[in-house]
């Protein structure tokens, strides 16, 4: 009896080890994809942004291969836990200097993608700031293709974006002018507007720091 008592203890750990390294495996696979698609991000840019002759054929690339969710957005251009990420030091050059202001990518792809990633969203400083600093102003831009596009989404995923929109330190308690024709236009999103609105204010107190 005493080689299996032996036998056993030696078989469980086998099989911790190999339900752990699965895991452990998916981490390190994730983190290289990350570093690996930032190390595009970061060429891209550089191309797109290096001569006047090249900004055409590079910023539809750069604008494809930039992240399509809050939480890709997040994971490469955010700082969380006390732990920059691949992209956290590229962010206000990558957002502001060429993202915010493209215009060489077709209107609806280009909304899809800033709906996108505002869903899902929550207001933070640097990167997930310079991001939304520009959605109003998109927003506002085009507010029929806007509309358009959000009502095809589930109406959760509609909330959501609007949550974000408003979302930050000191929210302001009026709905910006460029918005209001819509109690008109579309009473159904002026309500889901208003809501998120309210919800935003709520979150970050009378004082605009939040809980």
């Amino acid at each position: 009896m005493k080689p299996l008592t032996l036998f056993i203890p030696f078989l469980l750990l086998t099989m911790q080890i190999s339900w752990a390294d699965p895991q452990k495996q998916q981490k390190q696979s994730t983190t290289e994809s990350l570093n690996k698609r930032a190390g595009r991000l970061k060429l891209l840019y550089a191309k797109a942004t290096g001569s006047a002759h090249n900004y055409k054929l590079y910023q539809p690339q750069f604008f494809n291969e930039f992240p399509s969710t809050f939480r890709e957005f997040d994971a490469l251009y955010g700082y969380r836990n006390g732990t920059a990420a691949p992209l956290y030091h590229e962010a206000e050059s990558h957002i502001i200097g060429l993202f915010n202001s493209m215009e060489v990518v077709n209107d609806t792809l280009y909304y899809n993608k800033l709906i996108s990633i505002a869903i899902g969203g929550e207001w933070d400083a640097d990167a997930v700031n310079f991001f939304q600093g520009k959605l109003g102003d998109r927003v506002c831009k085009n507010m029929a293709l806007t509309v358009y596009l959000l009502d095809k989404l589930p109406i959760e995923k509609v909330r959501s974006f609007w949550f974000f929109y408003f979302d930050g330190v000191h929210p302001k308690k009026q709905i910006e002018p460029c918005l209001r024709p819509l109690a008109d236009s579309n009473p159904a999103t002026y309500k889901i507007i208003v809501e998120a609105k309210r919800k935003v204010i709520a979150k970050w107190g009378k004082d605009g720091h939040g809980d």
